[in-house]
């Protein structure tokens, strides 16, 4: 019974550690997040250029 009790217990967290793995390791720093939404090509090359001189890299 304590068994059942324990799964029971562990399978939601489990779940949350899934679902939130990118949060596990902490935040991007702002270039790298630039770099990306640039890679999907959620930016233009202008705005890239721009945001990365605003952030000083």
């Amino acid at each position: 019974m304590m068994f059942l009790f324990l799964l029971l217990a562990l399978i939601p967290v489990y779940f949350l550690l899934k679902r939130n793995n990118g949060m596990v390791h902490g935040p991007q720093d702002a270039l790298e997040i630039l770099k990306i939404r640039y890679a999907r090509g959620e930016l233009t090359k202008e705005e890239y250029e721009r945001m990365k001189q605003d952030l000083g890299g």
